[in-house]
């Protein structure tokens, strides 16, 4: 998460840190409401879907012979496994394990 801090001046790292601060905000809502579950993947799950595409295609105008195209293609291969894991726990969540391991204690 401190990565995009380097490329500050550009776009993409201000897109990255909005896709961050809103799948933070959005798991904060799920945890809260539901607790540790499966479902706090579709936290990540919405702003990730969104960006991704754009993504592709900056990587494929930035390149990778530079830091930051570097940059692009690990954070473009992260995410995209980080999804896989992500859609499984949602379809899991729905499916059956909708018990959180996890709940905020009241008081």
């Amino acid at each position: 998460m401190i990565v995009p801090f380097f490329f500050f001046g550009t776009v993409e790292a201000w897109a990255v840190l909005a896709a961050i601060a809103t799948a933070v905000g959005l798991e904060m809502i799920l945890f809260t409401r539901k607790g540790f579950v499966k479902l706090l993947g579709l936290g990540h799950i919405v702003p990730w879907v969104a960006l991704l595409p754009w993504l592709v295609t900056r990587a494929s105008s930035v390149g990778t012979d530079s830091i930051f195209g570097m940059w692009i293609a690990a954070l473009l291969v992260a995410n995209r496994a980080s999804l896989v894991i992500d859609f499984v726990d949602v379809a899991r969540y729905l499916l059956s394990e909708s018990e959180p391991s996890y709940v905020l204690e009241e008081g």
